[in-house]
C-alpha cells in the first residue's frame, strides 16, 4: 500500500502495479543519471529565481522526486528534463508565490502608530510635548529670507 500523501511504501512492502518490479531498478537508474547529468544546472537557476540556494535544492529535489513518483505516467520519456525544468520553475514560482502572501500579510498586521493612540504616547510621549516650538520673530524672518534665496 502506498502512502496517500508522499507516495512511499510502508516497510516491508512490496510495489504494485505497471511499471514496478525489476523494471523499477531502471526507472531509479534512469531519474538517477538524469539528475547527475543536469542536477546542478536546474539548482542554479532555481537558486537564481529564489535567492537562496537552500530553497533552490528543495525544488529540485521535489522536481526529481516527482519525476520518480509519475515515471511511468510519462507519455515520452525522452522529454524528462523538460518535465523536470518545468516542474522546478514551477515550484520556484510557487515558493515566491507563498513569500509573496507572507509578506503581504506581515504588512497588514503592521500598522502605523496613531498618534493619540496609548502605544503612541507610552512610547513618545503625550501630544501636547509635540507640539511645534515657536521660534522668535527674528529666527523667522532669518528662514524666510533663506528659503526664498
Amino acid at each position: 500500500m502506498v502512502h496517500a500523501q508522499t507516495g512511499a511504501l510502508r516497510a516491508g512492502q512490496q510495489a504494485e502495479g505497471p511499471g514496478v518490479g525489476t523494471n523499477q531498478q531502471t526507472v531509479a537508474d534512469q531519474v538517477t543519471a538524469l539528475y547527475r547529468a543536469h542536477g546542478m544546472d536546474l539548482v542554479r537557476i532555481a537558486a537564481v529565481m529564489l535567492g537562496s540556494r537552500a530553497g533552490a535544492e528543495d525544488a529540485v529535489q521535489d522536481a526529481f522526486y516527482g519525476l520518480y513518483r509519475r515515471w511511468h505516467q510519462l507519455a515520452d520519456r525522452n522529454n524528462a528534463l523538460s518535465y523536470v525544468r518545468s516542474a522546478v520553475i514551477n515550484q520556484c514560482r510557487s515558493e515566491l508565490r507563498r513569500q509573496a502572501r507572507l509578506q503581504s500579510r506581515a504588512d497588514q498586521n503592521h500598522r502605523p502608530l496613531d498618534a493619540e493612540s496609548p502605544e503612541h504616547r507610552s512610547r513618545f510621549g503625550t501630544s501636547a510635548d509635540m507640539r511645534p516650538i515657536r521660534l522668535p520673530d527674528g529666527q523667522i524672518s532669518a528662514r524666510r529670507i533663506r528659503s526664498r534665496t
